[in-house]
């Protein structure tokens, strides 16, 4: 029997603050266990929170930027459960106001747009860490108090390919806000999936299951198309799903149970008596919207529309903020469109991998990459040479103009020299030269090359070409 699928999302987002969301200690990643905590983020008796104004402003921002409408007066409520990773045995959270309701976000699969429906968007604070080691549990309160951001969306997922194109949208709008760095490597984005079956469209939902914490996008494809196939097996037999929490092991690709799936009423929500309700009055919205940078979505349409890139380009310019504002400022100091997105997704897409950097740790600007295309356009250097001033600038804190002086880049555009270097190579090449008379148009791809060499790259290529022509025609 065939079945359609029904997903729905709870995507929880680190926000990029500096401290915790109701204490001063630092969100830095990676620092050693329990260093960055205080009275306040493990939760000791008789502390006040206080909470952090930046992270209410990054959540209205990711709220705009997914089309929600802004609660202009929200507060926060207590979250009961019992875990070792949360000292307080409540979370801080929103419940019913939260900040952000009713947003919607286009994604494109197969070549069909569909709308996916965004219910809220709250924020609250991270949990710790549990360090499972050799038998041992450990506790790290680091992350505990870090301001989170939780997106959750309608079910209006049908496949594994829905929820991957809306999970690289989602991040990569939210890196372009800079309200996050969504490194899901860091837990900074971290999915949760709400997963059921049902015969038809027209059907009820099913029972559903939650996987938690899904730590990367291929994995978020994995456990959907896991958790499907094994739902249809067991209704296949004749068998019922039951409303469980999983945990999902992506090194095994399996699930398996963790609870009994909760419901709002099991948490004993209440107002937060420590905080007071939350105000955006008509200045400080008006404060964020002047503040919003161009979105993704909206640089893309422009890079197509004005420049003439494919879809293609533009999908790559806009799948890093560094990529698109390195090629904006390119173009907006002359350089051609095409030519600036080449050289950033050829060589410098290139040199990142090679050397395990990100987009953001590119360690110029649009000025001197600018300035770069500047000189191969004007022949200064060839295209060769254009790659190795690249290279350098990834080493050396030095323009291009100063590094081809220093190094003796500069391309050799004298038609004499050039003349003498092309009558070398064929007195030494007659039978290429033959080949060439002969019709074999591939031979004369060797004589420039020849000439190229003995130049050590330094010559015009296109005028080796002319002159190499020329002569062969005498």
């Amino acid at each position: 029997m065939a079945y359609e699928t029904v997903i729905g999302l709870e995507v929880h987002v680190e926000l990029a603050t500096e401290s915790k969301i109701y204490c001063s200690c630092s969100t830095e990643f990676g620092a050693e266990e329990n260093t960055h905590v205080c009275p306040v983020c493990t939760g000791m008796p008789g502390t006040l929170p206080a909470l952090n104004k930046k992270a209410v402003e990054y959540c209205i921002k990711a709220g705009l930027a997914l089309g929600c409408t802004i609660n202009r007066h929200s507060r926060q409520d207590r979250k009961h459960y019992f875990y070792p990773d949360l000292p307080k045995a409540f979370q801080t959270s929103q419940y019913d106001q939260p900040l952000c309701l009713k947003g919607r976000v286009n994604i494109d699969v197969d070549g069909e747009t569909r709308s996916i429906g965004i219910t809220r968007i709250h924020i609250e604070e991270d949990a710790g860490k549990l360090i499972h080691d050799e038998g041992v549990t450990r506790i790290d309160y680091n992350r505990c108090g870090v301001p989170l951001i939780e997106i959750v969306t309608e079910p209006d997922f049908r496949s594994s390919a829905e929820v991957y194109a809306f999970l690289t949208k989602l991040r990569s709008t939210l890196r372009f806000m800079g309200v996050s760095n969504c490194k899901m490597e860091e837990g900074s984005m971290r999915c949760d999936v709400n997963l059921s079956l049902r015969p038809d469209a027209s059907a009820p939902f099913g029972t559903r299951t939650e996987m938690k914490n899904i730590a990367s996008l291929s994995a978020t494809v994995r456990a959907i198309d896991y958790e499907a196939a094994r739902q249809k097996k067991v209704l296949a037999k004749g068998g019922v799903i039951t409303q469980d929490t999983l945990r999902w092991d992506d090194e095994r690709g399996l699930n398996y149970v963790m609870r009994t799936k909760e419901d709002a009423h099991d948490y004993f929500y209440f107002p937060e008596p420590d905080i007071m309700p939350i105000e955006v009055d008509d200045q400080w919205y008006s404060e964020i919207l002047s503040s919003m940078p161009e979105l993704p979505q909206d640089r893309r349409a422009r890079y197509v529309n004005e420049y003439a890139l494919s879809a293609y380009d533009a999908d790559f310019l806009v799948s890093e903020r560094a990529f698109s504002d390195l090629f904006d400022g390119c173009v907006a100091a002359g350089a051609q469109p095409k030519n600036a997105a080449n050289w950033i997704m050829s060589d410098i897409s290139r040199l990142l991998n090679e050397r395990e950097l990100t987009a953001e740790q590119i360690p110029f600007g649009s000025e001197r990459l600018s300035e770069l295309l500047a000189l191969v356009e004007k022949g200064v250097i060839n295209r060769t040479a254009g790659s190795k001033v690249l290279e350098l600038l990834f080493d050396e804190d030095k323009s291009p103009e100063q590094i081809v002086k220093e190094r003796g880049m500069a391309q050799v555009s004298d038609e004499g020299a050039i003349l003498e270097l092309c009558r070398t190579v064929l007195a030494a090449n007659e039978k290429a030269a033959a080949d060439y008379r002969a019709g074999k148009a591939k031979a004369l791809t060797s004589l420039v090359g020849q000439v190229m060499k003995a130049s050590r790259g330094k010559a015009n290529p296109a005028l080796v070409n002319q002159l190499m022509v020329k002569l062969l025609h005498e």
